[in-house]
């Protein structure tokens, strides 16, 4: 008896096609304004990562910012040091794996799409010090809000996805 699970073509095609034809503009248009909203959500969730490894090693997050050039700082007190800089990128990694697990049922995007906006509410809330800064954030809120709210079956996954 295997362990792993065997898909057909068919069925890889028809739950990544809406990846790969979202990935496309993406590559196309990777210089322009247009895309810049998901450079800075990935800024967003290295970012975060740095400030929840803090936490959870026994640190405090004491400044948390996103900037329009798509760069983006923490600045923590306490926990280890090794694992909190070690988080961003490991982190980023982390919540893509997250978004496209959730992005392959409707119902996990949406309880995604819902907890993602606490926490960059929260974010907002307790950190985020500069004007840019929640601009910034308050809008990934309003997205992953809006998210919540749509239809089940396309869009919610497929932005997810993306």
């Amino acid at each position: 008896m295997s362990i792993v699970k065997h898909t057909s073509l068919d069925q890889f095609s028809r739950s990544w096609w809406p990846v790969v034809l979202l990935m496309i503009p993406v590559l196309l248009f990777w210089s322009t304004i247009w895309v810049a909203p998901l450079k800075l959500m990935v800024v967003m969730c290295h970012e975060l990562s740095h400030a929840l490894m803090s936490w959870l090693t026994g640190g405090e997050v004491v400044r948390f910012e996103v900037s329009l050039n798509q760069s983006g700082h923490v600045i923590s007190r306490g926990g280890n040091r090794f694992l909190t800089l070690s988080a961003g990128y490991l982190g980023s990694f982390g919540f893509g794996l997250l978004f496209l697990y959730a992005a392959q049922r409707a119902s996990r995007a949406r309880v995604l799409s819902a907890v993602s906006a606490v926490l960059f509410a929260v974010m907002i809330l307790l950190f985020v010090r500069s004007l840019q800064g929640i601009l910034i954030v308050s809008a990934a809120v309003v997205l992953f809000g809006w998210l919540t709210t749509r239809p089940r079956r396309v869009l919610g996954p497929v932005v997810l996805r993306l």
